[in-house]
């Protein structure tokens, strides 16, 4: 699941936090083997997501 993340975007799924939903086709999910969530990096910190909500389960600092 490769897709492109904009500033615009990145400041909204940061501002929002957990429970936020990453649009489609705007954020790259990459995958954590054995698990069943998906990350991406936004402005240096990690955002686990729900692949399948595609909403943010925790922001990692």
């Amino acid at each position: 699941m490769r897709m492109h993340l904009s500033s615009a975007a990145a400041a909204l799924l940061l501002l929002a936090s957990v429970g936020a939903v990453a649009a489609q086709n705007t954020v790259e999910l990459h995958e954590v083997p054995n698990v069943k969530y998906r990350y991406t990096v936004v402005d240096n910190r990690t955002v686990l997501v729900d692949p399948s909500t595609r909403k943010t389960v925790k922001v990692y600092d």
